[in-house]
Parts: structure tokens; C-alpha cells; sequence
């Protein structure tokens, strides 16, 4: 499956969001397959790493479980520790787009067959 999927970033020009550390680089990501693109910020250290198909689709996949494990925006804070319900509604939100875009980029067959390759890699 992951021979199937295109994959380039870029160092981000523009980010939405302010970088983890001072050390982190924010970076734009594209996905493609099928036709398909999604287009993703992620962050790394590139000191220690830049970033790959298999590390981007792996946290885009954990988000996915996340979001598709929480009931809603209150379940997820919970269940994540947030105290803050603001942050917690703010990132929910943001996970539920990527859900979206990753359902619009592949079949169900297709990211359990991904999840189950990305999982013997790490």
C-alpha cells in the first residue's frame, strides 16, 4: 500500500501554527493517491529527522483512532487529560478534518490495510 502513495513536504513558508519548540521546524506535507492530494503541516526536529511518509501517515492515522474512538469534542478532552475544553474543542476539531481528508484520500480497506503496514514498521 505504501508504494502506492506519493509523498513531498516542503519547509512551510506560512504556517498556521507556532512550531512546539525552538528546535522544531514546521514543514508542508502533501499526500497523494488516486488522484488524490491532502495537503498537511507537520512538525519535526530536523535535527533528528525529516519528515517521512511513513512518520506523517502514522500520526495522521493516530488522530484518526483518536477521533473516531471519542464519542465527542467533551470525550475527547477526557480521555486525552485536557483541562482546558477550549484547547481540547480547538484540537478536536482540527483532528476532525484531518479524519475527513484522510476518508476522502482512501477507502476504509484501504487505511486498515495502511494502519496494518505502518504498524510493522514501528
Amino acid at each position: 500500500m505504501l508504494e502506492n502513495i506519493k509523498f513531498n513536504y516542503t519547509e512551510a513558508l506560512n504556517p498556521k501554527s507556532k512550531p512546539f519548540t525552538d528546535n522544531h521546524k514546521i514543514f508542508s506535507c502533501v499526500i497523494s493517491h488516486n488522484k488524490k492530494r491532502y495537503t498537511v503541516e507537520f512538525q519535526c526536529n530536523p535535527s533528528y529527522e525529516l519528515p517521512s511518509k511513513e512518520t506523517v501517515l502514522n500520526c495522521l492515522i493516530g488522530d484518526l483512532v483518536i477521533y473516531e474512538e471519542s464519542v465527542d469534542a467533551l470525550d475527547f478532552a477526557k480521555e486525552m487529560g485536557y483541562e482546558d475544553l477550549r484547547e481540547a474543542k480547538r484540537i478536536f476539531k482540527a483532528i476532525e478534518k484531518e479524519a475527513r481528508a484522510l476518508h476522502r484520500l482512501f477507502t476504509e480497506s484501504e487505511i486498515i490495510e495502511l494502519t496494518e503496514e505502518l504498524d510493522k514498521g514501528f
